[in-house]
């Protein structure tokens, strides 16, 4: 940061200068610690490998942010793509849903279908029981 203090002509700069720094912060000492843990072992730094080591970190934070979302999308996609062939299989997979005596016949019999994934199985059993909640709590609601 810069300062730039005008003075009139004539005035000795020294005795403003003496001023400024008795009168205000402008002169401030204060002591850091700046002993900072890199790689798991303490190290002594100075402000340009403070910044450094911060920027690397938040760029690896935000890497795995962005790795850990991207798996997310691509398991979400896998879903949607197995949604869109259930659907196209619906009347089977309400059939298996519907004649199974509980959850666990009825994902292992959706796995036996060929295109059936355990993550799609899964979805389906947990919509399931979505909808056969809501179902008995319209019922409650009507009753």
């Amino acid at each position: 940061m810069r300062v730039v203090v005008e003075i009139k002509k004539g005035e000795v700069p020294e005795v403003i200068l003496n001023n400024l720094i008795k009168n205000s912060q402008l002169e401030q000492v204060f002591g850091i610690n700046n002993v900072v843990l890199v790689d798991g072992k303490p190290k002594l730094c100075n402000l340009h490998e403070l910044l450094q080591i911060f920027l690397d970190h938040r760029k690896e934070v935000i890497t795995n942010r962005s790795l850990y979302e991207l798996r997310q999308a691509k398991d979400r996609g896998h879903v949607l793509e197995g949604l869109i062939v259930a659907i196209a299989n619906i009347d089977e997979v309400i059939n298996i849903i519907k004649t199974s005596e509980n959850t666990k016949v009825a994902a292992d019999r959706l796995c036996e279908q060929s295109w059936s994934s355990a993550q799609l199985n899964r979805y389906l059993i947990e919509l399931k029981i979505q909808i056969f909640v809501s179902q008995r709590a319209l019922k409650r609601f009507w009753s």
